[in-house]
């Protein structure tokens, strides 16, 4: 399997603090999101959008609520 080299660098989002594991998953999560070109790209604006066609399908119920919880904890902040 051919994988293309990765964009970001994993150095710019880790520091001293991260282990091997994090810094694994950390990696993972670049190769995983490397392609993603524009805001819509990005898991919470898709959860939006999924739920707004949900509300544009059941507009018509006369009783419902959404709840949406977008924040991404997979999303490597910085340390």
């Amino acid at each position: 399997m051919d994988v293309a080299p990765e964009r970001r660098n994993l150095e710019d989002c880790v520091n001293s603090h991260h282990d091997t594991v994090w810094r694994g998953r950390v990696a993972q999560l670049l190769a995983n999101t490397d392609h993603f070109a524009r805001d819509e790209d990005w898991f919470p604006a898709q959860v939006v959008a999924a739920a707004l066609n949900w509300l544009k399908r059941n507009r018509e119920q006369r009783c419902s609520l959404l709840w949406i919880d977008c924040f991404d904890p997979h999303e490597p902040w910085g340390g």
